[in-house]
């Protein structure tokens, strides 16, 4: 009898370990909750483009992610025009792999230009408010794929 017993508990744990319990799946259409504050109108149109550049939902989100992230960071960076250009490629390198590696055309040029538009092409070390405004840029970026 008690062997019995046991055999029947164990089939129903083993039935109860395939079913999925959670109340939802969110899967890849999930919102991605980061707190960021909405840009002004005049950032939105600088960055309103990217959201039609990157179309797979996932890539939408890994990409806000990168830029929230890399805009958290960008105001403790004592670092010049250049350095910050090869820091944001490293660390895309870093966090992407090859998974957009020339999956977007001209996304990565956007980039660039969005980030020269505040520094502009002379190489020198950035100023508080250069940062300031990197970190609203990369924030625009990360808002707009969010939403």
């Amino acid at each position: 009898m008690r062997n019995k017993f046991l055999l029947f508990l164990g089939g129903i744990l083993i039935i109860l370990s395939t079913v999925n319990v959670s109340p939802q799946n969110p899967g890849v259409d999930a919102l991605v909750n980061l707190d960021i504050p909405k840009p002004s109108d005049v950032e939105l149109q600088k960055v309103s483009q990217i959201s039609d550049m990157v179309t797979e939902q996932q890539d939408k989100i890994n990409i806000c992610i990168f830029n929230k992230a890399f805009g958290d960071r960008m105001p403790k960076y004592e670092i010049s025009q250049q350095e910050l250009n090869d820091l944001y490629v490293l660390s895309a390198k870093n966090f992407f792999g090859d998974s957009i590696k020339n999956k977007y055309e001209d996304l990565d040029k956007f980039l660039v230009d969005a980030i020269m538009e505040t520094t502009g092409d002379d190489i020198h070390q950035l100023t508080d408010l250069e940062k300031d405004s990197l970190k609203k840029t990369f924030y625009a970026i990360a808002w707009t794929l969010n939403n």
